[in-house]
């Protein structure tokens, strides 16, 4: 892994991959299509493999980009792919009644995972998804560390705005996760919570992984 300053880093990041991830996914939604590289592996082209997304997993994917009108909030004059969840809402009860939430990611969604977040970082997410019963569940400045982990509708709005924040702020650089470690200083959003993917990566012990430098400007 080469050094780079900040500057070098944040001049990878591409712009507008909401949009770019909305459009391709209302193509496959519209009829479907076999696709060659998520988001990760838009940038790393070299290492993707054919994949197929489903019409199916495409609509969920659109849900979670908040891409259908009528699940939006109304009473709100715009619309952001980063709107998240929240209990009462129609786009929770969307998911609920839709989707299987509790076994989501075991099928052929999956793919979607990887559609989003390439095949090396798929695996984390999914396992980040499964731990988020067990964290702490209040946010905001007066969050304490409360655990309800037989709340099903608490944990699954935990569980949705976690993937909606990783797609609207995690998916637009090209590096591994051992660099993306490594640089996160200078990539992610305040609002990011790509730190629980890479706890669910150091969760696997992978000793490469738990073994990750500070980028050197920071030493």
């Amino acid at each position: 892994m080469s050094n780079m300053t900040p500057e070098e880093i944040r001049a990878k990041i591409e712009a507008n991959i909401p949009q770019k991830l909305h459009k391709e996914l209302a193509e496959i939604y519209s009829q479907k299509i076999s696709i060659s590289k998520g988001i990760w592996g838009f940038f790393k082209s070299k290492k993707a493999k054919e994949q197929t997304l489903s019409k199916q997993s495409a609509h969920l994917g659109l849900l979670f980009m908040n891409c259908f009108e009528k699940y939006r909030d109304q009473n709100r004059v715009r619309w952001y792919y980063k709107d998240e969840v929240w209990q009462g809402g129609e786009r929770l009860e969307a998911f609920q009644e839709l989707y299987d939430l509790d076994n989501l990611w075991e099928g052929e969604h999956y793919q979607l995972l990887i559609f989003f977040f390439g095949e090396e970082v798929a695996p984390f997410v999914k396992k980040a998804w499964e731990q988020m019963p067990e964290f702490m569940y209040q946010t905001g400045y007066n969050r304490r560390s409360f655990r309800r982990p037989n709340h099903k509708v608490n944990n699954y709005e935990r569980q949705i705005n976690f993937i909606i924040n990783l797609i609207n702020y995690d998916t637009n650089h090209p590096f591994s996760i051992k660099e993306a470690i490594s640089y996160d200083n200078c990539l992610n959003n305040y609002y990011s919570k790509v730190e629980y993917v890479w706890a669910a990566a150091l969760d696997t012990g992978n000793k490469e992984r738990q073994n990750t430098k500070q980028h050197p400007s920071e030493t």
